[in-house]
């Protein structure tokens, strides 16, 4: 792997032992392995991951997916307003999307830049939802007439709400920035986005943040 990309990362979060259960379903991580409904994954090796969380006045529902080549699994848990399942549930995803932006974010990013900058595309998200596509010139959207977007124009991309969300500047000013394209953050490797945007700026990754907002 190429140092071009190195840049300082936090430490994983400290786990033990995280066994989730969703009816007859269960997802078990010790922070280097994770195995959902027996299907074991190694977070090193792993190509693609997703995660996502809605979250309503009295239910919200979480998603973790991970992918080896042509294995992957998807794993949804819902909560609903009853003593402190909310609050329980989401420590329980929270926990989980840091453990897949912190152990394996790195090094599928690593991979997909060094894609990009030899000059090959590369996809974010995945059908049913809307997909950016990538190459060494930006960013376009894959909708119809939709325009690229150079990367010396794309300043930023975080997560909210459910979705990734690529920012440009408003003019000449690098302080005014506005969204032009967003994605689902259900589609695979689409919360890895931020981490490129960050990475191809020589900037460093924020880590991941749960926003908390209603989505209604």
């Amino acid at each position: 792997m190429s140092n071009r990309f190195q840049t300082p990362l936090d430490p994983p979060p400290p786990i033990g032992r995280l066994h989730v259960r969703s009816g007859r379903r269960e997802l078990i991580t010790d922070g280097q392995t994770l195995s959902i409904d027996n299907q074991i994954f190694q977070l090193s090796t792993i190509d693609r991951i997703a995660f996502r969380a809605a979250s309503r006045i009295n239910e919200a529902s979480y998603m973790i997916g991970v992918s080896q080549g042509k294995v992957k699994r998807r794993f949804t848990f819902n909560a609903y307003r009853r003593g402190t399942e909310m609050e329980s549930r989401l420590q329980e995803w929270t926990q989980l999307a840091s453990i897949l932006d912190f152990t394996a974010g790195p090094h599928i990013t690593h991979n997909i830049l060094e894609k990009i900058l030899d000059g090959q595309d590369v996809t974010f998200g995945s059908p049913p939802a809307t997909r950016i596509d990538a190459d060494a010139e930006g960013l376009r959207l894959r909708r119809p007439f939709m325009k690229k977007v150079p990367w010396d124009q794309i300043v930023d991309a975080d997560m909210h709400r459910g979705a990734v969300r690529v920012h440009i500047s408003r003019g000449n000013s690098q302080r005014e920035i506005k969204p032009v394209m967003s994605i689902d953050m259900h589609g695979w490797n689409a919360v890895t986005l931020p981490r490129v945007v960050a990475l191809l700026h020589g900037r460093s990754y924020s880590p991941f943040k749960f926003d908390s907002s209603p989505m209604i």
